[in-house]
């Protein structure tokens, strides 16, 4: 790397994720164990650090820390996400030839012994058809009964419902649409179906008479005018899902995966229905073929086990 410092790398490591258009959530990630590793290299030359040195004096360093900290070791997701920081920044590292020796010349990449840990995907639990319209019976007020329907029928990520302002939001069509701009993917927009364009009306009449209709107003804020956070969402939630009678664990996501499951069985593409959850349409056929494969072995084990 020569005279580069490390704090210097990452931080045009993180310029760079920007202007090549990866997501605010992934470089604020990314960021957050990076500089733990710049404070571990220190004064030394990116060049001098080996693979070896990675894994066995700055990893076990960091999983020792962090299991004297919180008490439990780091789970699987948390180191994957540590490890793949440090693999794009070794990338990008390379690919601009910061990692020399002291003579200039390039070396191997160390980054890329480095063993991601294999995840076991769960199938998570979703909100069907009927549960939501039970939710939807047992909310108390009518800004619950929005917070259901806003989540559920838009199948929006909680980061993106939280701050898409009345100004994205198209009534003045038919069906209507929301434009998404804050997101992890790129800007996309979504159609208001049907009762959710009701719902959405209703609300917007309330949030009038409150002053805060204003557009730059987030549509589903605090009597403050700020974005709800995922906490206070999943809080209403899981009390909306006990009056309703549901067992299962009711978050923001699983109002999101519920709308996905719904159009799955009632016929639309894994291709649309990928361009309407704003994810990578191999990552949404992948997760839904486990589902399926999921349904086809317990349906088996009912009907012979």
């Amino acid at each position: 790397m020569g005279s580069t410092p490390v704090n210097d790398l990452i931080s045009g490591f993180g310029a760079y994720m920007r202007r090549t258009g990866r997501s605010r959530s992934s470089v604020e990630q990314y960021m957050q164990f990076l500089p733990l590793f710049a404070e571990w290299v220190g004064d030394r030359d990116l060049g001098d650090i080996t693979a070896a040195m990675i894994e066995n004096d700055y990893l076990a360093g960091w999983w020792t820390r962090f299991e004297d900290r919180r008490g439990h070791e780091p789970k699987p997701n948390t180191v994957r996400g540590h490890l793949q920081a440090l693999r794009s920044l070794y990338k990008y590292a390379d690919r601009f030839d910061f990692i020399v020796d002291e003579t200039g010349r390039p070396l191997r990449n160390p980054a890329l012994k480095l063993e991601l840990p294999k995840i076991r995907r769960q199938i998570k639990p979703w909100v069907t058809a009927g549960e939501l319209d039970k939710m939807l019976e047992a909310c108390l007020t009518e800004d619950e009964r929005f917070l259901v329907a806003w989540l559920w029928m838009t199948a929006m990520r909680q980061g993106e419902a939280s701050k898409v302002p009345w100004a994205n939001v198209d009534l003045s069509t038919q069906p209507g649409s929301i434009l998404i701009t804050d997101s992890k993917t790129d800007g996309r927009r979504i159609t208001l179906l049907p009762e959710l364009r009701v719902f959405v009306q209703q609300h917007l009449a309330r949030q009038r008479e409150r002053g805060l209709a204003d557009p730059s107003t987030p549509v589903w804020c605090s009597r403050h005018g700020k974005g709800i956070t995922e906490q206070q969402a999943n809080r209403t939630l899981k009390r909306i899902a006990a009056r309703a009678g549901l067992t299962k664990k009711v978050s923001c996501h699983s109002l999101r995966r519920g709308w996905a499951m719904t159009a799955l069985e009632r016929g639309m593409s894994t291709e649309a229905i990928a361009d309407h959850l704003g994810n990578e349409p191999q990552t949404t056929a992948t997760y839904y073929a486990r589902v399926q494969r999921s349904q086809v072995e317990a349906e088996v084990v009912q009907a012979f086990g």
